[in-house]
């Protein structure tokens, strides 16, 4: 099922994608400084149909409020239509579509499609996580001053200034830290083992439950932005390769236990 998964979160992407004219697109605020566009209501409709198909008596719901309803001990798919909206409008193709399917027990299944590079990242069950067919895994870097770190930054001066006073180490003492829109695109940069840790304390559940287990399967670590046990139903999140460690980052006495 997983191959026939992946073939039509790409088939959707690529023809909405390519019948869509971006500089003619409709974008609207659901919040201020949080856009939707038409496209990701295209994807998430069409998404939560095709996958629900597959998978007959399942649910679905989009970051966007659209949805599949039906028993509340069904599988479930979680879809993100674009992750990385403003970065789409914007021009800057850091963007995906992220869907993960979770059943009574969790989060079974995560999949992640980068449409600019025509890179799908996933991993289903206990197994492995992959880009497209070869497998990923998490960077073995462990210093401090040699570690990348990722934080989902937003246009609201004081959510910056917060992450720089709970996480002022990271800032201050890694080889590199910064901001960067999309959270389910950001976790596979720690899965490929491109960047060490991400923290993010504003992380929904369509941004990051696919991205998370595809971290856990390349061998790394996830956890709530509190450092307690990963829920994908808790707003926020810490993730990283398991051998850079929260402790060695954060301002311990503002933000989450080391």
């Amino acid at each position: 099922m997983a191959r026939l998964v992946a073939d039509e979160i790409r088939s959707v992407a690529d023809s909405r994608f390519a019948s869509t004219r971006l500089p003619d697109l409709r974008v609207s605020e659901k919040a201020p400084h949080d856009l939707v566009s038409q496209l990701d209501l295209d994807i998430g409709n069409d998404l939560a149909k095709r996958l629900t198909a597959i998978l007959p008596g399942s649910t679905a719901f989009t970051e966007d409020g659209q949805g599949i309803s039906g028993s509340s001990d069904a599988p479930h798919w979680i879809i993100d239509p674009i992750d990385g909206t403003a970065n789409l409008i914007m021009g800057n193709t850091h963007y995906c579509v992220s869907v993960a399917l979770e059943q009574p027990g969790g989060i079974v299944a995560g999949f992640i499609y980068h449409p600019p590079s025509g890179t799908m990242y996933w991993s289903v069950g206990n197994g492995l996580s992959y880009a497209n067919n070869d497998q990923i895994a998490v960077s073995t870097r462990s210093a401090v001053e040699d570690a990348f770190v990722v934080f989902g930054f937003s246009a609201n001066l004081r959510n910056i200034q917060r992450y720089h006073s709970e996480w002022t180490p990271a800032f201050e003492e890694s080889c590199k830290a910064l901001g960067m829109l999309a959270p389910a695109l950001n976790l596979c940069t720690v899965a490929s083992g491109a960047v060490d840790a991400f923290v993010d304390f504003g992380c929904s559940t369509e941004g990051q439950a696919a991205g998370a287990f595809i971290v856990k399967n390349a061998g790394g670590v996830v956890a709530n932005y509190d450092g307690s046990q990963w829920n994908p139903s808790v707003i926020g999140i810490y993730a990283s390769n398991g051998h850079v460690r929260p402790k060695d980052l954060v301002n311990v006495a503002k933000a989450i236990r080391p």
